[in-house]
């Protein structure tokens, strides 16, 4: 394209770069509402990412991803669910604790995956119910309840005043197939 005037030139070019960023961000949306990695290559993979995201786009955040044990696909619900569980677990760490260090750990256990999101930031006083995260202004914490009730886990929210935040997840497994191209490990990134 040509303009005619270099004021129209530089409209040009601002509509340009606004296109250019509205697709990054749309594409950025898209990704979130359907995460390709977990889709493609499994929870780890999607997790270990999600980790190394929020660290390169938080700095001084340094964000650290633990895998313990025989790796095993789950159900898609299953996968799908740890992997929202975590993405909030990891937007509250960015958003709301102030921390500088977190961590995400999945075990797989005999019969059981955790998944573990912990920080070291401001913490807050946790209700006498569950049913109580809402009146709190806790939304994103009812929903990964709700979620982990969902697929048949049970989640436990520990936090206080300036003592971190840890959330637990705890999920039977029945029929998970181990991944063999994976095997028993244990991966530390961060």
């Amino acid at each position: 394209m040509r303009a005619d005037s270099p004021q129209a030139q530089q409209s040009v070019d601002e509509l340009l770069q606004l296109t250019e960023t509205a697709i990054a961000e749309l594409r950025r949306m898209i990704r979130g509402l359907r995460p390709l990695f977990l889709e493609d290559l499994g929870l780890v993979p999607a997790l270990e990412m999600l980790a190394r995201e929020a660290q390169a786009q938080h700095p001084p955040l340094r964000m650290e991803f633990v895998v313990r044990g025989t790796v095993r696909r789950l159900q898609p619900d299953q996968e799908l669910a740890l992997y929202r569980i975590a993405q909030e677990g990891l937007n509250n760490i960015i958003h709301h604790a102030g921390a500088d260090w977190g961590q995400v750990v999945l075990q797989f256990r005999a019969g059981q995956a955790v998944l573990e999101i912990q920080d070291n930031g401001r913490g807050f006083q946790m209700p006498e119910s569950p049913a109580e995260l809402a009146s709190q202004g806790h939304f994103g914490l009812l929903g990964m309840q709700e979620r982990a009730e969902l697929i048949g886990g049970r989640l436990a929210i520990r936090s206080a005043p300036q003592q971190g935040t840890q959330i637990v997840l705890v999920l039977p497994l029945e029929h998970a197939a181990a991944a063999p191209f994976l095997g028993q490990q244990e991966k530390n990134i961060g």
